[in-house]
């Protein structure tokens, strides 16, 4: 994939995907990129031998969701510096 391609591909991705799906897709490139990291996945409670792809996709997904947790509670107080029009939009 040259470099235009994988441009599309993100604004596509961009595009069609959540914020917590592009999250989980990050965070499951990062687990699929370390085998330390697959390694100590293996010893997740919920893998049973035979589901590894599963506790991959769900750890990922775990993770997507407490960095929405984290920025949702970090989240500054703007609201009262945006303009009512824009807020609406």
């Amino acid at each position: 994939m040259n470099n235009s391609e994988k441009s599309d591909f993100n604004a596509i991705a961009k595009s069609l995907l959540t914020k917590r799906e592009m999250f989980a897709m990050a965070a499951m490139q990062g687990i699929l990129s370390s085998y330390e990291v697959q390694k100590d996945l293996q010893d997740d409670a919920r893998f049973t031998g035979d589901n590894f792809a599963d506790v991959i996709a769900l750890n990922a997904t775990e993770f997507a969701d407490a960095l929405l947790k984290q920025l949702e509670a970090s989240k500054p107080e703007l609201d009262m510096k945006i303009p009512l029009w824009l807020k609406n939009q």
